[in-house]
């Protein structure tokens, strides 16, 4: 599994990667906590769903949904 990682908490996206790296070996993450970092990985087609904090401090959650719906529309995004 490939995943794009919305935090804005270091400490969290560490616990997630650390556990889905021990549940699902050989998993592949990449963390993004800014709209820029988000809108650039939504360029590439290298991942298989985002995963995202409920309410990440730097922008709107609902616009990171709405732009993966537009980019991706059969990506997976998970709150």
């Amino acid at each position: 599994m490939r995943f794009i990682h919305l935090a804005d908490s270091v400490a969290d996206a560490d616990y997630v990667f650390g556990w889905l790296r021990r549940e699902m070996p050989g998993c592949v993450g990449r963390h993004v906590a800014t709209r820029e970092e988000f809108s650039a990985a939504m360029q590439s087609d290298d991942f298989d769903v985002v995963l995202s904090d409920f309410t990440p401090a730097e922008f709107d959650r609902m616009w990171a949904l709405a732009l993966t719906r537009k980019k991706h529309p059969d990506i997976p995004f998970i709150f």
